[in-house]
């Protein structure tokens, strides 16, 4: 289901504006109680990955985050704002 077109979470935070990554992990939960809610799978949408994230002086450190699809996208769009 996922595709090269499909990014990480923390990517498209930073895309959206927002100022920390916790407040979009607060929407992808909606999201994925609107998926669920709909009767589609949450897992064709959202995927728990890892990813380096640079903290600082070159170095990287590993998080956990959520490869999203481009249908998934879609949902988050209009609350791009409401931070």
């Amino acid at each position: 289901m996922f595709k090269d077109t499909d990014s990480g979470s923390r990517a498209l935070a930073k895309v959206l504006d927002y100022s920390e990554y916790r407040y979009f992990l607060s929407v992808i939960k909606h999201d994925k109680e609107a998926y669920r809610t709909s009767g589609h799978q949450i897992a064709d949408h959202f995927e728990d990955i890892l990813e380096m994230v640079d903290i600082g002086s070159g170095a990287k450190r590993q998080f956990t985050g959520i490869k999203l699809t481009i249908n998934s996208h879609l949902i988050k769009s209009p609350r791009a704002c409401i931070e």
